[in-house]
């Protein structure tokens, strides 16, 4: 059973902070039967009661990224400075290309404990999905990843 177009709708308002997470999972309580043949209990249980990084690093999942995102370099933590120094560069290109456009942090974001470099954020221009650059900071390799 595939996933319904208004919770990825619903999703994507959300992480354009045009829907509230109380509204948000509002609409998952009350359609909760539709996308329970959909989705597995663990994922409904997080819709239903996760805060709004948690929902929207599980709709990653659901919303699948667009063409442009695809060409966007892969999610990783660093293996080293010339490797954030080569995903640095292809942001750049990408920005340059209007694929990517620089975003300020979102409210409802959270970074993961022990992050400790500084963040640039960034949003598909084609589809909206909400990008971040970590940068390397002591122990810590720093990543680039699709956050929502």
């Amino acid at each position: 059973m595939s996933i319904s177009e208004e919770l990825i709708d619903k999703l994507k308002q959300l992480r354009s902070e045009s829907l509230s997470i109380d509204d948000f999972r509002s609409y998952v309580k009350k359609a909760s039967d539709q996308h329970s043949r959909s989705l597995s209990p663990g994922a409904l249980i997080k819709l239903k009661r996760g805060d709004a990084t948690t929902v929207l690093g599980l709709g990653k999942t659901i919303v699948a990224p667009c063409a442009q995102c695809k060409s966007l370099p892969s999610e990783r933590v660093f293996s080293g400075l010339s490797d954030h120094e080569n995903c640095t560069r292809q942001v750049r290109d990408a920005i340059q290309k209007n694929i990517l456009e620089r975003v300020s942090k979102p409210s409802w974001y959270q970074p993961e404990p022990g992050q400790l470099g500084s963040e640039g954020y960034y949003k598909c221009a084609s589809c909206g999905s909400l990008w971040c650059l970590v940068e390397s900071e002591r122990n810590y390799p720093g990543l680039w990843e699709r956050i929502a």
